[in-house]
């Protein structure tokens, strides 16, 4: 799955001008958040 790239034709434009540092640490906190919500079953 490394290997699959995405023709600049399927990126939508607002998505190219949206910077990495932008949106990379929100899904970094995402998984983090939820690895530690894994073992809730409340």
């Amino acid at each position: 799955m490394r290997n699959i790239k995405l023709p600049d034709s399927a990126v939508p434009e607002w998505a190219k001008v949206i910077p990495e540092e932008s949106w990379l640490p929100v899904i970094i906190n995402n998984e983090t958040s939820e690895d530690t919500n894994s073992n809730d079953f409340s």
